[in-house]
């Protein structure tokens, strides 16, 4: 196998670690699943809590 070149910094885990980095991995999927999740819910309750707001003060106008 021909060399690759890392960036600077990059450690590589030992093939025994395969299993830990599959690991690793599905647990990050699974972080990011949620943070995407709680993302869209909080963007929905900013959203109808403006328009809550919009429809409070457009009905306070004469």
């Amino acid at each position: 196998m021909p060399p690759v070149k890392l960036h600077p910094g990059t450690t590589l885990l030992p093939p025994a670690n395969m299993g830990k980095t599959l690991e690793l991995m599905s647990e990050s999927k699974a972080m990011l699943m949620m943070l995407n999740s709680f993302s869209h819910s909080l963007s929905e309750r900013l959203l109808s809590a403006m328009r809550h707001h919009c429809l409070t003060i457009c009905n306070k106008i004469p």
